[in-house]
Formats: structure tokens, sequence, C-alpha cells
């Protein structure tokens, strides 16, 4: 049965309502990862150290499908390693990720129940030469899928598999932490003594030249745990929501 048409109110037929509902649509088709190759401005002396992500308690609010542990930490290590791997500032930081809840959006009814994916997180930045994280208090992002075309009206649990919608929420994350960072890019200004020539990749030190300071040996790291709060975060509150196609989130 093919998909039944989009009907549209006469106010909204004329060309200009036309024009500006098609550069909503594509405002919402925008991938989480477009802007990847772009070329973009440094953060500062931003370079990534270890990549953290800690999922083993994670809340699933229904209606939603399931995911374990172990794939929301790999998605988000993948996620951020190619996003922020791609600075090379003078100075090592730490990003820790705490995923604190998730609704991946089920198959649904397409036109009639539909809900939006989404994730909530919290955030710490770690500065390797302070030894100590940066943001005292934690940074809580909601994050939202960023898919549209067919998308939008079914859901993305009809058009995405499940691994599509974790793979789609963690880029997603990673931008919006990006956002943030720039927001504060007076954390990432060059200090005298806090360069560092290690390098890490995919949490394994690759190497170092030269003189300057470095993280401990990877087999000395602490847990993971030790990175993010051992309690839950206060402001996980989520109630399914309809998608809304058209809206171009941040």
């Amino acid at each position: 049965m093919p998909a039944p048409a989009l009907a549209l109110p006469p106010r909204c037929r004329s060309p200009r309502a036309l024009a500006m509902l098609a550069l909503l649509t594509l405002g919402a088709c925008s991938p989480p990862d477009a802007d990847l190759a772009e070329r973009k401005d440094p953060i500062g002396e931003f370079r990534l150290g270890y990549n953290i992500v800690v999922a083993d308690e994670a809340r699933e609010v229904e209606p939603s499908r399931t995911a374990t542990p172990d794939e929301w930490e790999q998605a988000f290590q993948t996620a951020i390693e190619e996003r922020f791997g791609r600075y090379d500032g003078s100075q090592l930081y730490h990003v820790s990720v705490l995923v604190d809840g998730y609704s991946i959006a089920p198959t649904g009814i397409p036109g009639l129940v539909t809900t939006q994916s989404l994730v909530v997180i919290g955030v710490y930045i770690w500065d390797d030469a302070a030894g100590g994280r940066i943001n005292d208090e934690i940074e809580t992002i909601t994050v939202w899928e960023r898919v549209g075309g067919g998308s939008g009206f079914l859901g993305s649990g009809a058009t995405l598999s499940r691994e599509e919608q974790i793979e789609n929420l963690a880029k997603n994350a990673a931008r919006l932490i990006e956002v943030w960072l720039r927001k504060n890019l007076d954390w990432f200004a060059a200090r005298p003594g806090a360069a560092s020539t290690v390098r890490i990749e995919n949490n394994q030190v690759v190497g170092s030249s030269g003189e300057g300071t470095g993280p401990r040996p990877i087999e000395a790291r602490p847990p993971a745990r030790d990175f993010v709060p051992s309690a839950p975060l206060p402001l996980w509150s989520y109630e399914p929501k309809p998608a809304e196609p058209f809206e171009a989130r941040p």
C-alpha cells in the first residue's frame, strides 16, 4: 500500500509556503555528522586524550527499543573519536560521558503514533595538565535524533534499524558536545607548561616525541567510573513526544 499523501490546508499550498516547507524539511534532514567534511577552526589548544563513556546504569524509558551498555559505549566512543580526533592542539583534554537514560523510537503506527528517539547524557571535561575537571558541575545534554525525509512522518523506528538509531544519537551527542565546548573557548587557551606531546587514539597511548607533559600510562588510568558521577543525573525526566519532522533542533 502506498504511503498516504500529506494533506496541506489551502493557505499552505502557496509557492512561498511550499518553499518554506522544503527548507524546513532540508534542515531536519541534515545528518548529525554533515559538518565533519567542513574545515573547522581549532577549539583553542584542544587535543583529545582519553575518551571515557559509561553506560552501565543507563535507564530505558518506554516506549523504546533496548540497547546494551556496550552498544552505547562503543557508539559514543566512535562518534567522539571521529569528531574530536580532528583537532590537533598542544594540550590534552579528556572527555567523559555518562549515558543516563534513553528512548529509542520503536516502529509505532506510521502517520499516527510515532515518537522521536533521544538520549540524556552528562559530560565532564578533564584538563590533563591541571589534573582535574574543568567544569565543576556536570553538563547535562538532552540529545534528539536528527533524521528527516520519510523518517519525519513514519518515525525513525520504521525507517532505521536499532543500530542506526543508536549511531545517529551518538553522532548528534558528539556534535552538541562540540557546540558546548565552543561556547567555552577560554577553557582551552594556551598556558605555559601545559603543552603535551603525548598522543592518545582510541584510548591507547600511541606515541610521544620531544619535551612536554603527558598523562599517566594507560595501564595506570583510573577506572572509567572515576571519571563520572556515581549517582544518576538529577534532571532525567522524559515523556514520549510525537515526532516533529519540520523542527530543526539545535
